[in-house]
């Protein structure tokens, strides 16, 4: 009976070092945040440490599961807080006596993927879930005849409003700590309502959130559009209260050369620029002279 005793005892203490030492590799949920992107949702789960995880989606309801092993939580989860339409709520438990589970909950017709990025010197162990909304396809209404018109309507007239900067790129930052992306923004969807409203008119936003979105993807999201005025707006920051009035963009010279340069370079592109007269049979001299005329 003591032998038995000293052998449950000697295995209880393996057991509880073994648990010890599997806690102390663990890694630790430090952070969970929501952010919106150009296309849909995006989770960021911050660790202190890299961690095996993986990611599967259920039905009924709609759900994304996302498995971390050997992990534990230290922070809370946000809220749902979604403009788009993605997900519905977030909860997490966990799924054994090491693995940790979160999972989201998302409406129908839902996309995920997720993919890890190793810590850098400035950046923790990130876990990257993106939600993106995938259209359902509806059946095609029933045709309905209608009497010919003889007089075709004129289309509406599409302006393109473009807020500055956005996401990793805030612009000026006012004396209260006002960043220009904020206020650019504010500004673009009143004057998007407004115009909205007008009989002939259709705003559309190139930016409608708190993201990036470069110069040349900013001209190609007004061009799909087919917008007919494209409008970017801005806010300055300056040291003197005192100032008034309005500032004033102007194209720099060597801007405008090297501006040219890239479209000889690529000239298979450059149609749109001179008023959709190709360059392709042009020698450099003549589409150099053309480039110029238009940007004059």
């Amino acid at each position: 009976m003591k032998v038995m005793m000293q052998i449950m005892k000697s295995v209880f203490a393996l057991w509880l070092v073994s648990m010890s030492c599997a806690w102390a590799d663990a890694s630790t949920v430090t952070s969970v945040r929501i952010s919106e992107g150009a296309e849909g949702l995006r989770l960021v789960i911050d660790l202190d440490k890299a961690t095996v995880f993986r990611y599967f989606t259920l039905e009924h309801p709609d759900r994304v599961v996302v498995d971390l092993t050997d992990a534990k939580m230290k922070t809370s989860l946000p809220k749902a807080m979604d403009t788009r339409g993605v997900l519905k709520s977030i909860r997490t438990a966990p799924r054994n006596a090491n693995d940790r589970r979160i999972v989201l909950d998302v409406n129908a017709g839902v996309k995920a993927k997720a993919f890890a990025i190793v810590a850098t010197e400035h950046s923790s162990h990130r876990l990257i879930v993106e939600l993106v909304s995938v259209a359902i396809p509806t059946p095609a209404p029933v045709p309905v005849p209608v009497p010919t018109v003889a007089v075709k309507p004129l289309r509406d007239i599409v302006v393109a409003i473009d807020a500055g900067h956005g996401g990793e790129d805030p612009g000026a930052r006012g004396h209260s700590g006002t960043w220009e992306k904020n206020v650019a923004l504010q500004i673009s969807k009143q004057i998007a309502g407004r115009l909205s409203k007008e009989v002939g008119m259709r705003a559309v936003l190139v930016r409608d959130g708190d993201y990036f979105v470069s110069l040349r993807e900013r001209m190609a999201r007004a061009r799909r559009e087919k917008a007919d005025l494209f409008v970017s707006i801005h806010a300055d920051a300056f040291n003197d209260a005192s100032a008034r009035g309005s500032s004033v963009y102007v194209l720099s010279d060597r801007g405008a050369s090297d501006e040219a340069s890239r479209w000889l370079a690529e000239r298979e592109n450059a149609a749109d620029l001179v008023g959709g007269v190709t360059l392709d049979t042009k020698d450099d001299v003549l589409a150099s002279v053309l480039l110029d005329l238009s940007q004059t």
